[in-house]
């Protein structure tokens, strides 16, 4: 039976651009913004930029590219995936299953392609789907980032390279490294007010990362520096040790100011012998009886504050929201129900993946299936081409946690089929029950002894005569109500409980 495929809330920006032509080369470099390097620098070191972005891939990479037909007469309507046997897999869309198909290279098939297509979205809202002939036939297809895909003049005109290492830098006279692909299709979030240059959330988000990875910085300055954690340490010149060196070798060294250097001694041997008597013996000084209180401890930093964590939280709280993906998905579900975690995933596929996910398929159907279509049935009418397109299969996304439990129930109704029960339950074809065993599994449900012990050896040993007759008149079977007890109904008419027995034991 064909799914139908969701609607379309969006159109991704996405298109066939020649890397040979300086001009067009020229124009993509414009279009490329300072904030988008930034925001790769935010990838690599702030975890609340990297983890919701590969949460978000992680998941897109679960979602499965189908080919879906549209009707010819409605484009509008939306496209249905015909399944296995469906009279409308024509050669066309067996085709089209084809080319979806093969979109595979060094990185992976359809599910990798899909993950780093929703990275790069996320960080930079910019990439290049870009193909490289491997023999006549085939094609090694995959998706790249912004920094991966340099833009440099050699010998006076504009030229695309394929940077190897990603760094942004390449060597223009190496002729190896000149290597333009050979299939370049750009995707990027289009912005609204530039429709060229490329739409996302670290954009806005810029001041708030830069806020938040100085308070990280100075909070770690803090901490490491051995001038702010340990601070000075104040003894008057009258407080000495009350020892002296052994030799003249050791006052020699000592000279200097014996009774420091004897005292970071101490320090390091507390440091070094931890669990020893030397590590827990405190310090013997001697001086004057007042310089005891003299003594002092200064510290030159002041402690990290709440204030200061507090504007920590506070620009967390703002990156995760900036970004496209619930709040609880980011900072955890650890304290909620499997019912209440199923519906922020549930939530999650429907208002952020899917959408991302059709975004991808809409562009991949303009730039990828049907250029391919259209050389391979040059004299179809384009009305029928146009009618296959890319769809975003998502539900391998998300699992309901009552899946068994909604199968039996439409299977008590007959809406399912047993087969249908099983695959829900996770049973697989082998363990469907024989004949025998279905009439047994009645024979139990119905409280038949008979029926219960069909088949079996042990049904030949029984007494039939001494079984009881379950719910018949008289004592009654498990789970019955004897006539007497039984309430008034509908069935014994006017009268008090019982008063129908009564009068049929009268006739």
């Amino acid at each position: 039976m064909a799914r139908p495929e969701s609607r379309r809330a969006v159109t991704a920006a996405a298109s066939i651009v020649n890397l040979s032509e300086p001009i067009v080369v020229q124009m993509q470099k414009a279009a490329r913004r300072p904030w988008q390097d930034v925001g790769w620098s935010y990838y690599r070191s702030m975890p609340e930029v990297r983890y919701p972005a590969n949460w978000k891939g992680n998941a897109l990479s679960r979602f499965v590219l189908r080919v879906g037909v549209r009707d010819p007469d409605d484009r509008t309507a939306p496209a249905t995936i015909p399944e296995i046997g469906d009279r409308r897999r024509t050669d066309l869309v067996r085709a089209a299953e084809e080319i979806v198909a093969s979109l595979e290279g060094p990185q992976g098939g359809g599910p990798e392609i899909l993950k780093r297509y929703s990275i790069n979205m996320d960080v930079a809202a910019d990439g290049w789907l870009i193909g490289t002939d491997q023999t006549a036939e085939i094609i090694d297809w995959e998706f790249v980032s912004i920094r991966e895909l340099v833009f440099a003049e050699h010998e006076g005109r504009m030229q695309a390279y394929r940077d190897p290492v990603g760094d942004g830098e390449v060597d223009t006279s190496n002729p190896a490294l000149r290597a333009t692909p050979n299939y370049s299709r750009r995707f990027w979030i289009s912005h609204p007010e530039r429709s060229q240059q490329a739409d996302g959330a670290l954009e806005a988000l810029r001041d708030d990362c830069e806020r938040l990875k100085a308070l990280n910085e100075s909070i770690t300055a803090r901490i490491v520096s051995r001038l702010a954690t340990a601070g000075l340490l104040f003894i008057p010149n009258s407080v000495t040790l009350p020892i002296k060196p052994e030799n003249a070798s050791e006052q020699a060294q000592l000279a200097e100011d014996p009774f420091i250097r004897q005292l970071i001694a101490y320090f390091e041997a507390t440091l070094t012998n931890r669990g020893t008597a030397a590590g827990s013996l405190p310090i013997l000084l001697r001086g004057p009886d007042d310089m005891g209180e003299k003594i002092k401890h200064i510290t030159l930093d002041r402690t990290i504050d709440k204030t200061e964590m507090a504007l920590r939280a506070e620009l967390r709280e703002t990156i995760v929201r900036g970004q496209d993906l619930p709040d609880e998905v980011q900072t955890g579900l650890g304290d909620a129900s499997h019912w209440s975690a199923w519906s922020v995933m549930d939530s999650a596929v429907q208002n952020h993946l899917q959408p991302a996910a059709n975004r991808f398929a809409d562009g991949l159907t303009r730039v990828y299936l049907q250029p391919a279509i259209d050389a391979m049935f040059p004299d179809m009418p384009l009305a029928e081409r146009r009618s296959v397109v890319v769809v975003a299969d998502g539900s391998g996304a998300v699992s309901k946690p009552n899946a068994a439990e909604d199968g039996r129930q439409m299977h008590d109704r007959a809406v399912i089929s047993d087969a249908a029960l099983r695959e829900r339950g996770g049973a697989i074809e082998a363990e469907t029950p024989s004949e025998d065993e279905y009439v047994r599994i009645l024979g139990r449900q119905a409280k038949d002894p008979y029926l219960a012990t069909f088949g079996l050896e042990v049904a030949n040993r029984i007494d039939w005569d001494k079984v009881g007759k379950g719910n018949a008149e008289g004592a009654p079977g498990v789970g019955g109500t004897p006539t007497s007890r039984r309430p008034a109904d509908s069935s014994d008419g006017p009268g008090n409980p019982g008063d129908r027995a009564k009068r049929d034991a009268k006739k």
